[in-house]
C-alpha cells in the first residue's frame, strides 16, 4: 500500500471516530482507495441538501494555511482590486481588505491555498461549492463576489467587506459599555439571522457551521450578516485530503448537533440546532457545555440543555425542543425557533393598568420605558406585548 493511500485511510479513519463519516461511508471510501479510484466527497447523491462542506473549520485556522506561491504586500494589484491591508488568517487562506478601482466599496479578499489550484478534481469541487454560495443573494447573508485566479498567488474569493464585528466581540463590547445586552435587541438580531438561514434553506443549502464568530454585526447592533456560508468548511475538507496534517476542528464541536456527531445527513434542523446553542452564549455569556471532542461529543448526544434562571420559561422550552436529540423534533424553521422564544401568553400578559393605552405612540413609550429599566419576567413580558402591539 502506498504512502498516500496509507495517509488518506489515516484521515478517513480519524473522521469515522470523531463521528464526522459513517461506517458505510468509510467503508465505500476505503474501497475506493483499495481500488485505485478517486475519492469523491462525502455526499449522497440523493440527498436534496447540497453538501458545501465537510469538516468543521477551525477558528484560527493558521495551522492548515501553506505558504502562499508569492508573498503580497499592501499596494499590490489582484486582478482589479488594490490591496490595502492584511485583516488576517482564516480557515481559508490569508484574508486582506482591499479597494475597488471605480469607487465601489472596499471588499475582502481571501488567498486559498495553493494546493487547491494542483488539484483539479477537488478545484472543480470549490468552484461548483462557490457557484452555489454566490447565489444566496438576501440582506442578511455576506455578498460573495468572484472566484479569481492570479498567477502570483493562485485563487482567491472576493466578497463584500462588512464594516462589522462578530456576535461575540459585539456582546462583549455591550456589557462592557451598557453592562448587559438587552432581550429585545438580542431578539432582533436572532431574528434576522433565522430568517437568512430560512432564506438558505428554502433553496436546500445549509450552513453546517453556524456559531459566533460567523455573525457579523454593524456597530449600532441593527444589522446582522451570516458569512462563510460553507465554503471555508469546505475548503477544509479538501485541504484534510490533499494534505498528511491532521485538520485540528475543535472550535466548532460545541454547536455541532447529535446528527453531525453520528455522521448522518444534515438538514436544516441541524443549523437550527448550532442557533439554539449560539442563543444560549449570548443569554448567557458561555457555551452550555465545555471540555474535549469526548466530553462535547457526549454531551450532545446524551445531556439535556443546562437551564438558563430568571428568563422566562418561554425561552428554556424553546432552547430545549431545537436542541432535541431528533432533528425532527425541533421547530420547522428557525425564524420559528426564535418566535416561540417569546410565547403568546407573554405577549399578552396580565397589565395592572386599569386602562390600555391604544395610541401607537403610547405604547411604544410603555414599552420602552420596560425595556429601558426593568429586566423581571412581568415587566419583561409587558416590553414585548407593547412593543410587538405598536
Amino acid at each position: 500500500m502506498s504512502s498516500s493511500s496509507s495517509n488518506l485511510k489515516t484521515l478517513l479513519l480519524e473522521r469515522l471516530v470523531r463521528g464526522e463519516i459513517s461506517q458505510e461511508e468509510y467503508d465505500r471510501m476505503v474501497g475506493l482507495i483499495d481500488e485505485h479510484q478517486p475519492v469523491d466527497a462525502v455526499t449522497d447523491p440523493s440527498d436534496p441538501y447540497v453538501s458545501v462542506t465537510g469538516l468543521p473549520t477551525d477558528p484560527g485556522g493558521a495551522s492548515s494555511i501553506v505558504g502562499q506561491l508569492q508573498p503580497l504586500t499592501a499596494d499590490d494589484r489582484l486582478g482589479k482590486y488594490t490591496l490595502v491591508e492584511k485583516i488576517g488568517v482564516g480557515g481559508m487562506g490569508i484574508v486582506w481588505k482591499a479597494r475597488h478601482p471605480i469607487g465601489e466599496g472596499d471588499v475582502v479578499i481571501k488567498v486559498l491555498p495553493p494546493e487547491l489550484s494542483r488539484d483539479a478534481v477537488h478545484l472543480e469541487k470549490f468552484r461548483a461549492s462557490f457557484e452555489i454560495v454566490r447565489r444566496l443573494n438576501h440582506q442578511f447573508i455576506c455578498p460573495i463576489y468572484d472566484l479569481e485566479h492570479d498567477p502570483r498567488v493562485g485563487y482567491y474569493l472576493v466578497m463584500k467587506f462588512l464594516e462589522a464585528e462578530t456576535f461575540d466581540v459585539y456582546r462583549r463590547r455591550l456589557i462592557n459599555e451598557a453592562g448587559r445586552l438587552r432581550f429585545n435587541r438580542l431578539l432582533k438580531l436572532l431574528e434576522q439571522v433565522a430568517i437568512a438561514l430560512d432564506a438558505a434553506h428554502r433553496q436546500k443549502i445549509v450552513h453546517r457551521d453556524i456559531k459566533s464568530s460567523n455573525i457579523m454585526v454593524s456597530p449600532s447592533g441593527e444589522q446582522v450578516w451570516v458569512i462563510d456560508f460553507g465554503l471555508a468548511a469546505e475548503m477544509r475538507s479538501t485541504m484534510a485530503l490533499l494534505s498528511k496534517e491532521r485538520m485540528e476542528s475543535s472550535g466548532t464541536y460545541p454547536y455541532m448537533a447529535p446528527e453531525q456527531w453520528k455522521g448522518q445527513r444534515q438538514t436544516a434542523a441541524t443549523d437550527q440546532y448550532a442557533l439554539a446553542i449560539l442563543t444560549y452564549e449570548m443569554l448567557t455569556g458561555r457555551l452550555p457545555f465545555e471540555g474535549d471532542a469526548t466530553v462535547l461529543c457526549r454531551c450532545a448526544l446524551e445531556e439535556s440543555l443546562p437551564t438558563i434562571p430568571k428568563v422566562p420559561d418561554s425561552v428554556n422550552d424553546a432552547l430545549t425542543r431545537a436542541t432535541s436529540k431528533e432533528p425532527d423534533a425541533r421547530f420547522q424553521t428557525c425564524r420559528e425557533f426564535v418566535r416561540a422564544l417569546v410565547t403568546e401568553n407573554q405577549k399578552r400578559p396580565k397589565s395592572n393598568h386599569s386602562k390600555e393605552p391604544t395610541d401607537p405612540e403610547e405604547q411604544y413609550q410603555l414599552g420602552l420605558k420596560y425595556y429601558e429599566g426593568v429586566e423581571v419576567p412581568q415587566d419583561y413580558e409587558k416590553a414585548v406585548y407593547w412593543f410587538q402591539k405598536a
